[in-house]
């Protein structure tokens, strides 16, 4: 269980670092990355400040070279490369040790979980939330809360009814070995 709930963690800070690369379209790049970066920075470095492997210091090095991209950079074409590259160094770094990515209230678990709900939706929700007019900082927390409750939408009324869908075909398959079998010389007929 405990590498399941690491995977999904390493799944939130993906899509993290995704979003992040669509943000400057809802707000100035240097209100949104700068700040953004400097809350993810504050609370991941200090629990890795205790233990100091390799790892962890090139984990915390990548989040300090988000902070440090300057502006220019950010406006131009290469800020979704270099958020992406940094933000995708983090999720490997993640990856290869156990117990480097802290989620001790599951707020990275619970994004991981809806990844791809949220993935699905922030686009759209982007688009709504600039038809509105509205003063930056107002328009982040409207897309935030647009953003965060049509992904739960997703994930409560779509996604968990197909992952259920799924197990009940998957444990009838297993019930029945043979049925799995003919529905494979079926597809094969008809192909």
């Amino acid at each position: 269980m405990q590498r399941s709930h690491e995977i999904d963690a390493l799944r939130g800070l993906a899509i993290i670092s995704v979003l992040l690369a669509h943000f400057r379209v809802l707000v100035p790049v240097d209100w949104a990355i700068y700040d953004w970066f400097r809350i993810v920075a504050y609370m991941i470095a200090p629990r890795f400040a205790a233990r100091i492997p390799l790892g962890r210091i090139l984990c915390i090095a990548l989040l300090l070279m988000l902070l440090a991209v300057p502006a220019r950079i950010l406006t131009s074409g290469v800020a979704y490369t270099v958020v992406g590259l940094l933000g995708g160094g983090v999720v490997l770094i993640g990856l290869a040790g156990k117990g480097w990515v802290p989620d001790p209230a599951g707020v990275l678990s619970w994004i991981g979980r809806r990844s791809y709900g949220l993935y699905l939706a922030h686009g759209p929700c982007i688009a709504a939330t600039l038809e509105l007019q509205l003063p930056a900082p107002a328009r982040v927390v409207v897309w935030l809360a647009l953003t965060l409750g049509v992904t739960e939408l997703l994930y409560r009324y779509v996604e968990l009814p197909l992952i259920a869908q799924g197990k009940r075909r998957a444990q009838a398959l297993e019930a029945h070995p043979r049925l799995d079998t003919q529905a494979a010389a079926t597809s094969k007929a008809s192909a």
